[in-house]
């Protein structure tokens, strides 16, 4: 037999066991349990089964949406003042160029000043890149091919300050591959070849 108790009343629940189940408990059970203090009557009105209680709310995981949401309000804002300033700290212009190649200078030291230093691409001139001194910064300074179409003599990589123009400083004549030879470089100055110069 099931016995409901509300609020829990010990001494009540012992005595209706006696009551069902006396003769299995015998005397010495009961008078034990008559010695408990009685406890305070039931409030009239009061359900004699409590109501279950419902079970808490369970936390579910946040939705991928709820999480971007969160991560965008969590973002902080910037002024328009602010944003202005720092578009207008942007670099400008086109990105700086990287070196393609090295000049060392040889043991001619007016010449190493002059052609010495790094290189970058600039476009092109007789099927075969240009070159264009980009350290250290200041007058221009090229490296580029010339054909045989004004003889033998004006063929090959040439230095000098615009492409084809008067003024040139070293010269190789080699002109197999796509790339300057490395040595062998003829200082026109004197018409010797500096055999420290590399490229």
């Amino acid at each position: 037999q099931t016995i409901c108790l509300s609020p829990p009343r010990p001494r009540a629940a012992l005595l209706g066991l006696v009551d069902v189940a006396g003769g299995l408990m015998g005397p010495t059970l009961k008078a034990e349990v008559m010695l408990l203090d009685p406890e305070e009557p039931v409030p009239r009105g009061q359900p004699s089964v409590p109501a279950r209680p419902t079970s808490a709310p369970t936390a579910s995981a946040p939705s991928s949406a709820s999480r971007a949401r969160s991560r965008s309000r969590d973002k902080p804002r910037l002024a328009p003042e602010t944003r202005a300033k720092a578009k207008a700290a942007r670099p400008k212009g086109p990105p700086e160029k990287r070196a393609a190649l090295t000049v060392q200078g040889g043991t001619d030291k007016g010449m190493a000043e002059t052609v010495g230093g790094s290189y970058c691409t600039d476009g092109s001139n007789h099927g075969k890149t240009v070159y264009r001194r980009i350290i250290p910064a200041g007058s221009t300074v090229l490296l580029y091919y010339w054909d045989h179409r004004d003889g033998e003599d004006g063929q090959g990589w040439w230095f000098g300050p615009q492409i084809g123009g008067e003024e040139v400083w070293a010269h190789n004549g080699a002109s197999a591959g796509s790339l300057p030879p490395m040595e062998n470089w003829t200082m026109l100055h004197s018409g010797e070849v500096d055999p420290g110069m590399m490229v």
